[in-house]
């Protein structure tokens, strides 16, 4: 059987190429890869609304962060049930991405990324 060893996918065989990363495959398995064990999840912000956790969620994703939402109180609830909830959404990276979601949030709420984008 046929594996990737980017991402550690099994294939049956004739398939040439990974469709998950689109690495090449090989025919011995990859070696096992350390469990790195839990990630501690800290916080990051809050936001009001969908569009904004939607939109720094992008944005960290872009960046190779990824993030958790933890809905406030009923947040979620009220969500489905009123459209919108009045609690707000925390979001929450691991603690080694921090600094990097950190500085990436101070920099979209500081606006200088519209003046970069004009001149």
């Amino acid at each position: 059987m046929p594996w990737c060893h980017n991402c550690g996918s099994e294939y049956i065989d004739g398939v040439e190429c990974c469709t998950d990363c689109g690495g090449p495959l090989t025919a011995e398995a990859p070696p096992e890869r350390p469990d790195p064990g839990p990630v501690s999840l800290v916080y990051l912000t809050t936001v009001s609304d969908g569009y904004e956790v939607g939109m720094l969620e992008a944005l960290l994703r872009e960046n190779g962060i990824p993030c958790v939402r933890r809905h406030r109180e009923a947040g979620e609830y009220m969500s489905v049930l009123m459209g919108r909830s009045v609690y707000g959404v925390d979001l929450l990276v691991s603690g080694r991405d921090y600094e990097r979601a950190d500085e990436l949030l101070r920099f979209l709420r500081s606006g200088e990324f519209a003046a970069d984008e004009e001149g």
